[in-house]
């Protein structure tokens, strides 16, 4: 896939440095009543900015393939199987690009809705793996993604801290957890907390809780 990315920058790239290229797009989107929209180019520190290529390169592509036919320059070719490959892989990453930008957005993060984002990444590719909608090539893709989300985030709802942010975040509480028993150990431990801090600052023991068996005594 990176190979035929390569093709999109060389042919992103053309269209920047040749005013004569660019006229001609200009000219059939005019032409035609759509808006004159200009090909995006990538930025190498920023993975999103190729995901913005590759989305206004589709966008564009019945402009881009008419223009591209009648101008005689050794520039790559782009068949119709890649063009759908394009489709379906900004498909899988729109996802990512929408959380970014969420992300990025914010002033800070909490660690609840690191949670909640890595979740909807796993079930949106999922869907996209289950649905069989995904050539081979994009395939691949979406499974080095959803490698890379259970090696970095694996098992991250019964992590302390987490579990912790989540259950205190009141835009989640014991609802978000996906393992509701997770989620009552972490609202128990919660409790134990509150009052060890209690007892710590007010130097006194907290009443001890009553055994099953000593209920049975009773």
């Amino acid at each position: 896939m990176e190979s035929s990315i390569d093709k999109v920058k060389v042919i992103v790239r053309y269209f920047k440095q040749s005013t004569t290229a660019a006229d001609k797009l200009t000219k059939y989107l005019v032409d035609h009543g759509l808006p004159p929209k200009r090909l995006k180019q990538d930025c190498p520190t920023r993975w999103n900015s190729t995901f913005y290529m590759l989305e206004r390169f589709i966008e564009l592509e019945e402009p881009l393939r008419a223009t591209m036919a009648v101008i005689n320059k050794d520039i790559p070719v782009i068949s119709l199987e890649k063009w759908k490959a394009f489709k379906v892989l900004c498909q899988v990453l729109r996802p990512f690009e929408e959380i970014t930008r969420s992300v990025s957005g914010e002033k800070y993060i909490t660690a609840g809705s690191v949670v909640i984002y890595t979740r909807c990444l796993a079930e949106s590719l999922n869907l996209l793996m289950h649905d069989n909608v995904l050539c081979d090539v994009v395939y691949l893709v979406a499974l080095n993604l959803k490698k890379g989300l259970e090696e970095r985030f694996k098992n991250i709802e019964k992590s302390g801290t987490f579990s912790l942010c989540l259950l205190l975040d009141p835009r989640f509480k014991l609802k978000a957890f996906e393992d509701q028993a997770t989620g009552l150990l972490t609202k128990n431990k919660l409790i134990e907390m509150v009052q060890c801090q209690i007892s710590k600052q007010f130097n006194f023991q907290p009443v001890p809780k009553e055994t099953s068996i000593e209920k049975e005594k009773k």
